[in-house]
């Protein structure tokens, strides 16, 4: 892969280096299709060689245009996924199983919290603002730890990136 991406930016075009770059991501996703695995798994290991590669801030600026449009199909793909039928045949099992999903994630936080030294009422703040999503929770977390209502008092270890304490 990196010698492909030398070899495309000798060439000192960023339409064919954008271009070699989706065609690498649809091309291993495709692979990965054919020999019955995921293709989203296909273009998260392009992906990840991408990122890996020294031009990956060349291949930001490049993307960065298409960022919103990539996201949205993204989402798209991901809701079509849902299986309506299922959902609409069994609502209580549906209901139930993300009512236990959500709880646990909330122990779970909550405990990651105690464990890290929060007072009670913090951690309480930390399961209640994270167990609803993934990795955006911690996207929402890090903005409101940049608000000034918020206050952020210190930052610790792991907490340093996603999270922040409050007085």
């Amino acid at each position: 892969m990196h010698r492909a991406l030398r070899v495309v930016a000798g060439i000192q075009a960023p339409e064919v280096f954008t271009a070699t770059a989706l065609l690498a991501v649809l091309g291993s996703a495709w692979i990965m299709q054919q020999a019955g695995l995921s293709p989203g798994l296909g273009a998260f290991i392009a992906g990840v060689l991408l990122a890996d590669s020294e031009y990956r801030h060349e291949l930001e600026s490049q993307i960065e245009p298409f960022k919103g449009l990539l996201l949205g199909l993204f989402f798209i793909a991901v809701g079509m996924g849902i299986d309506l039928d299922r959902i609409a045949a069994e609502p209580a099992l549906v209901a139930g199983g993300v009512a236990v999903l959500l709880l646990v994630k909330f122990a779970v936080l909550f405990g990651i919290g105690r464990a890290a030294g929060l007072a009670g009422s913090h951690a309480l703040m930390l399961g209640g603002t994270l167990w609803l999503g993934g990795e955006f929770a911690f996207v929402v977390f890090q903005k409101r730890c940049a608000c000034a209502w918020s206050r952020p008092r210190t930052t610790t270890g792991w907490w340093r990136s996603s999270a922040c304490r409050w007085r």
